[in-house]
């Protein structure tokens, strides 16, 4: 098993933000000479957590994580003719432990707190551009719940001709919409920094690591 504490992701951000406004100082240069900042992730690994605490319920999953081989067996095995590749015509991926909604699933599954939370429509997933974005924009007060198209394409819960969540999709694998992000593009605004050196500026990019 592999996972990551998703509050130690989020400092080691902070962390790195109050760096770069260090920096500028020291060098004499204005922060609003900032026009945007972008964000680049390891894609698949998977978070849940509680949209009016902010806390996450459980680690991140990491992209590598090999715990849902078991369930993925058991879903090809669900599928015509033990096919992996059963619904990759629509997302573009076999059934595989390496993809977000395996990962979304065991969590359902397996931690008590999610299941509950899920039941009351108050787990909000997200990969990790979604948790850092969500955070950075005013986490419970507001946050911005969204993703990237990069980011998406590889949860198995997107079309990738409509490049939108599928109904389908999301039901194969027994996972409400009412949880996941908005799809957005890769290139835009998605919302401003609510506080902090960089308070104000738009986080205007985001982008899977490969």
């Amino acid at each position: 098993w592999l996972e990551q504490d998703p509050i130690e992701l989020l400092e080691s951000v902070r962390l790195c933000i109050g760096g770069v406004a260090d920096s500028l100082r020291l060098e004499g240069t204005p922060i609003s000479s900032i026009h945007g900042v972008g964000i680049t992730n390891q894609r698949e690994t998977t978070i849940l957590w509680d949209k009016l605490t902010g806390v996450p319920f459980y680690n991140a999953i990491v992209w590598s994580d090999n715990r849902t081989r078991q369930l993925a067996d058991a879903l090809i095995a669900s599928t015509l003719n033990n096919n992996k590749d059963y619904l990759r015509p629509k997302c573009g991926l076999p059934i595989h432990p390496y993809f977000s909604a395996l990962k979304i699933r065991w969590l359902i599954d397996n931690v008590e707190e999610v299941k509950t939370a899920v039941a009351s429509k108050t787990c909000l997933f997200g990969t990790v551009d979604s948790w850092i974005i969500w955070n950075l924009t005013g986490g419970i007060s507001g946050g911005c719940h969204v993703t990237d198209v990069t980011n998406a394409s590889r949860t198995m819960l997107m079309d990738l001709q409509t490049c939108k969540w599928d109904t389908e999709l999301c039901s194969f694998f027994g996972i409400p919409m009412s949880i996941l992000p908005e799809i957005r593009s890769s290139s835009e605004v998605y919302g401003h920094i609510s506080e902090g050196p960089l308070k104000g500026i738009p986080i205007s990019g985001c982008l899977g690591d490969q």
